[in-house]
């Protein structure tokens, strides 16, 4: 016996809602960021505080520098 051999009504279409994953569970450091800033420029102040706080080997900030740059031209 299949389905199709059920008596008309019996089997109905019930939504199901979709499961998502928040982006903390993904990116625990886009949650951090989103914790304290959802603006772009406040986030580039931060970033920039962050780099120049002493506690970012120089080698880091010019890497990273290079990282948004060939960001920029893809």
């Amino acid at each position: 016996m299949g389905i199709e051999d059920w008596p008309a009504g019996l089997v109905r279409s019930v939504a199901v809602p979709l499961i998502t994953t928040p982006d903390s569970a993904i990116n625990p450091t886009k949650a951090a960021i989103r914790n304290v800033t959802l603006d772009f420029d406040e986030l580039t102040s931060l970033v920039v505080e962050f780099m120049q706080s002493g506690q970012v080997d120089p080698a880091v900030q010019v890497s990273f520098r290079e990282f948004l740059s060939e960001k920029a031209t893809t």
